[in-house]
């Protein structure tokens, strides 16, 4: 799908919906292909092996920075260990709201029980095993580097039902965000993450306790601890692999494996990097010129610039001024594994499933 950036017919476009299913595979290969679908997010297992076949339905939209489906599952077991965390890169939070079914979900010593009508907050960071029956749900993954403002906050409510007056207003925007999903267009992007965003800031309300015990496993992590320190000395020339190590009290060996996922060290500057060009960008009273922004944050050759700001963001810095354009665009094509489709990795066409 081609975007065009230069008129109105662009940002009113549809956005894709991707679909992934078991059925259209035979009963026999209906759960390995949903192993392998997931691999990257969890290892699973069936909980009636006599019925042979599995049937999983996944519809979801992508908007960025925030991911929205709708979920139909036969029962199974799960689990998120340490190892499948660092190898996957997956972080997200994730909000879900289950119509149907149970699930007992354990994690960190605490056991989280879902049923119809409940509604919780997740984080993909800490490992978890868990029992789920068959059932529907909505879910929503936000992707944690893009809320950093959030990230004390969610971390220290995860696992925990939400309830009262909390769960009711973010229940209906999750069903609204449901209804509408199929009509969402480009230019509804900043509305629904913003709106989200706000809901979140204000619904939100971990008690003190789960702040602290929130501050040591994820927030004060090491590579929280090295992201934090990046995105303070994004204009110093000094920031590289040498001051983190400094700062971090770390080998180099150790900070090669720790950013190994996120593309390597300086990958990950320059991603960070260019996140901080795209929301000066972004913002209207930012007058400075492209070039001054680049320069200030690391890039002195404006062609380079230019060069790699096109290929993270698939759209030019010019173009992103132009139109205050969303930071996360969805990806141009539709991803291979439902992992891909949360990391929005790789850009491969799939069969529309249905």
């Amino acid at each position: 799908m081609k975007f065009e950036h230069s008129t109105n017919q662009g940002l009113d476009k549809a956005l894709r919906e991707d679909r992934f299913t078991t059925l259209v595979k035979e009963k026999s290969e209906q759960f390995p292909y949903w192993r392998n679908l997931i691999a990257s997010i969890a290892e699973v297992e069936p909980v009636d092996v006599a019925v042979g076949g599995f049937k999983a339905s996944i519809r979801g939209v992508d908007l960025g920075k925030v991911h929205i489906a709708s979920l139909r599952l036969d029962a199974m077991k799960y689990r998120r260990t340490t190892e499948l965390i660092r190898r996957s890169g997956l972080d997200h939070w994730q909000i879900t709201l289950r119509h149907r079914g149970s699930e007992t979900n354990c994690s960190a010593g605490d056991t989280l029980r879902s049923q119809e009508g409940s509604l919780d907050l997740r984080s993909l960071a800490m490992p978890c095993m868990a029992n789920s029956s068959s059932g529907d749900l909505t879910c929503i993954w936000m992707q944690r580097d893009a809320f950093p403002t959030l990230a004390g906050t969610l971390d220290a409510a995860c696992h925990r039902p939400m309830r009262g007056i909390s769960k009711k207003l973010l229940r209906e925007f999750i069903l609204s965000l449901q209804k509408y999903r199929s009509t969402l267009t480009y230019k509804d992007i900043p509305i629904v993450v913003n709106s989200l965003t706000a809901l979140l800031g204000v619904l939100v309300r971990p008690t003190k306790d789960r702040m602290e015990m929130a501050a040591t496993p994820i927030s004060a992590s090491r590579i929280e601890i090295a992201r934090k320190l990046i995105d303070a000395n994004l204009k110093s020339p000094d920031l590289g692999v040498d001051m983190l190590c400094r700062e971090l009290g770390v080998s180099r060996r150790k900070l090669y494996y720790l950013l190994e996922r996120r593309g390597g060290v300086y990958n990950f500057i320059r991603e960070r990097r260019l996140a901080a060009c795209h929301a000066a960008l972004e913002n209207a009273s930012d007058g400075r010129l492209i070039s001054t922004i680049a320069y200030e944050n690391g890039f002195s050759d404006p062609a380079q610039f230019s060069r790699l700001f096109k290929v993270q963001y698939g759209y030019s810095a010019k173009e992103a001024r132009e139109l205050c354009y969303h930071e996360n665009v969805p990806a141009a094509g539709g991803p291979r594994s439902f992992a891909q489709w949360l990391l929005q990795a790789e850009r491969h066409e799939m069969q529309d499933q249905t």
